[in-house]
């Protein structure tokens, strides 16, 4: 996504466009447009599972990991499953990464498996498969989880960092000491650490 002046993203984009990808859905849209492209691909009633993992950079190494487990896993999930690669950085680096909750902001890419089907009796497949191939892209990472993308509750301290984390605990041990938010992806506050996480 380029936010700006419409030509002047154009010709950062051109180089892109050249290379006559088979499906080409570049062009200036609203945001809200932009927001909602993917809402086809993920139909009320469908069963999902996606990760969200940070990657230092795209080596060689890392596209051939991805392109032997993409295409299997993509074609056990047909037809809405996809295996993405953001390219990630720009605007978020010119904040220091101190001055915000938001963690990680040296990352180059992000990686982000989205498998998508309709049976339960597939369930465990397909988590299993979306599981191992996010393990096997982890060498290349960085550690950290972009929680948006990553359903399980125990990837939270991962997101921030093990210093931003305790200064996140210390802000809910301030403010919200009962854990009476807890409804996302939770930092639980001191007291109740041990226990087990809320639904």
């Amino acid at each position: 996504m380029y936010v700006g002046d419409p030509n002047a993203g154009a010709a950062l984009i051109r180089p892109i466009k050249d290379l006559g990808p088979a499906v080409d859905v570049i062009g200036p849209v609203p945001y809200t447009a932009f927001q909602a492209m993917l809402d086809p691909s993920a139909p009320p009633g469908m069963r999902s599972y996606s990760r969200g993992e940070y990657l230092r950079e795209l080596t060689d190494q890392a596209i051939d990991s991805f392109l032997q487990r993409a295409p299997g896993l993509t074609t056990e999930g047909f037809p809405l499953t996809q295996m993405v690669i953001f390219k990630i950085g720009q605007a978020l680096t010119a904040v220091p990464e101190e001055h915000r909750a938001f963690s990680h902001r040296d990352a180059t890419y992000l990686f982000h498996p989205i498998a998508v089907w309709s049976d339960a009796a597939d369930d465990q497949r397909l988590i299993s498969s979306s599981r191992e191939f996010a393990e096997a892209m982890r060498e290349f990472g960085t550690g950290a989880a972009y929680l948006n993308f990553t359903p399980e509750s125990d990837r939270v301290r991962d997101a921030f960092g093990d210093d931003k984390y305790e200064r996140l605990v210390a802000r809910k041990d301030k403010y919200d000491p009962d854990n009476l938010f807890h409804h996302n992806e939770n930092i639980k506050p001191t007291n109740q650490v041990g226990e087990p996480a809320l639904a």
